[in-house]
């Protein structure tokens, strides 16, 4: 049996498979470009999440024996979104403000914009809070109001200074 060599289908074989990659690359390049530079950037989420980070880092500081302290400024007032640390405790809601998880002392940096409240970075303490202005074992703190933080024990003391 002889074998034909058909160089004509070949080359059709090469330009398709050439002209699916590079199609495939023209879309990806696209995709790429519309993710970085696409408005998808929620400014109160990102502002929560760093907030977020660092009360972490503070409590991290009042778990190996020293004081924490944290403050949320007055960050983006001009687009009225406000930011607050809440503490639930061991509730599901409080002041309108919903919390997710199991809620054992489960604190969170909430955000409140054109009256829509949002707590999504939140974690459940290993230890409760102690704070003097707590009402029922749950508390806010707004902008502007910053506190100290301790462990003293088996909880965490929220001091306002």
């Amino acid at each position: 049996m002889k074998k034909i060599n058909n160089k004509k289908a070949e080359m059709v074989s090469e330009n398709t498979v050439q002209t699916i990659i590079a199609v495939a690359g023209v879309i990806l390049i696209i995709f790429v470009a519309y993710n970085l530079l696409s408005t998808n950037y929620d400014v109160a989420d990102e502002a929560t999440k760093a907030f977020f980070e660092t009360l972490d880092e503070q409590i991290r500081i009042a778990d190996n024996g020293g004081l924490g302290e944290f403050l949320i400024w007055d960050y983006n007032l001009e687009d009225e979104i406000f930011y607050f640390l809440v503490y639930f405790g061991d509730s599901i809601t409080y002041l309108d403000f919903k919390s997710t998880g199991n809620n054992v002392n489960h604190i969170c940096v909430c955000s409140s914009t054109e009256g829509v409240k949002v707590c999504n970075s939140c974690m459940n303490l290993a230890r409760n809070v102690e704070y003097l202005e707590s009402v029922d074992g749950n508390f806010i703190i707004g902008s502007g109001e910053k506190i100290a933080i301790k462990r003293t024990g088996d909880s965490y003391e929220f001091i306002l200074v």
